[in-house]
């Protein structure tokens, strides 16, 4: 049996993605069960969003040699718990990682001597030091920050829904406004200056918008801007581009690999607030010049358009690694 942890009752890109993997593994011989972590008093209800991915509850882990535990990077404590199932440390962000941390470590310091708290904090680190714990990452920068610790870890990235490409618009400046998209729960620090500075640009928050909504939006804008932190391989910024708004970023977390947002560096700047006339001049460009412009993001769209099969590949390469490891796959 393998075992996924997962937020209850939490609509993100992060648990979208572990109930994909769910689905993918579901194909191979073996029961995958979604565990949902959470207040335990509440009911354990599916996200209509994720019912397509035909996910099976469980309320509890059998803890065997028989099980396999997948966890994101924001559970290591119940890896930590487990003595005989196979367990593997999934880091969808290195960034969520470290706050989970500090708000376990805060709400126990109000109730514990300083140098117990310390042995917690140690505690945490530890699942970094396991050696027979797993470790997947989703980004080129979850990839390097291991590495940085002495740990390998195996990729295993993530895609966008199927439904939300089937929506994928053609790229021309005549059926689009000269209007800037942003989300306004990042980086708002920075990208508030922006809507200060420059009143005779249109700013549009992406929120309070169902995803359709955010689709037929993102279809008749032009760009999308994104200065916050990046602790994953974001789908927003992906879902923009693909959508054909130009993506202009800060280097944060991922944005600052290639290899996890492969846009163009004259779209990507290390301090956005010093870069004030650089980014208005690329504004203009790109309102004035969009058909052109956007032929620079081929190679974006074309990474986006292929992420499912590269995720397949790599579900398929853990399945194997599984084997190799333990000598026999989950059942």
């Amino acid at each position: 049996m393998i075992y996924i942890l997962c937020p209850k009752g939490v609509v993100t890109g992060g648990t979208e993605l572990l109930h994909q993997l769910g689905y993918e593994l579901s194909k191979y011989t073996c029961s995958v069960r979604l565990v949902y972590i959470g207040d335990s008093a509440s009911e354990s209800k599916i996200p209509e969003r994720f019912i397509c991915y035909n996910p099976i509850l469980a309320d509890h882990i059998e803890d065997n040699v028989d099980s396999c535990v997948i966890a994101p990077e924001i559970y290591p404590q119940y890896l930590m718990s487990l003595k005989h199932a196979r367990r593997i440390l999934w880091w969808l962000s290195v960034d969520m990682y470290f706050q989970h941390r500090q708000i376990a470590l805060v709400k126990r310091f109000q109730l514990l001597p300083a140098r117990i708290a310390i042995r917690l904090d140690k505690f945490y680190m530890n699942i970094l030091k396991l050696n027979d714990v797993i470790h997947l990452s989703q980004s080129k920068y979850a990839e390097e920050f291991l590495m940085s610790k002495k740990i390998i870890s195996h990729s295993l990235t993530d895609y966008l829904n199927e439904s939300f490409l089937e929506e994928r618009p053609a790229y021309s400046a005549n059926l689009r406004k000269n209007q800037i998209l942003y989300n306004p729960k990042k980086g708002m620090e920075i990208t508030q200056h922006f809507i200060n500075w420059f009143h005779d640009i249109t700013f549009v928050p992406l929120q309070n918008m169902t995803p359709k909504e955010v689709v037929e939006l993102c279809k008749v804008s032009k760009i999308y801007i994104d200065f916050g932190e990046h602790p994953g391989k974001d789908r927003l910024p992906r879902e923009a581009s693909i959508m054909g708004c130009a993506v202009i970023t800060g280097r944060r977390g991922s944005a600052g690999y290639y290899e996890d947002l492969p846009i163009p560096e004259e779209f990507k700047f290390h301090n956005p607030l010093n870069s004030r006339n650089q980014i208005r001049a690329k504004f203009q460009e790109i309102f004035e010049s969009y058909d052109s412009v956007i032929s620079k993001y081929a190679e974006h769209h074309k990474m986006i358009l292929d992420e499912k099969n590269r995720f397949q590949t790599e579900v398929n390469l853990l399945w194997g690694m599984l084997f190799n490891k333990y000598g026999s796959q989950p059942r």
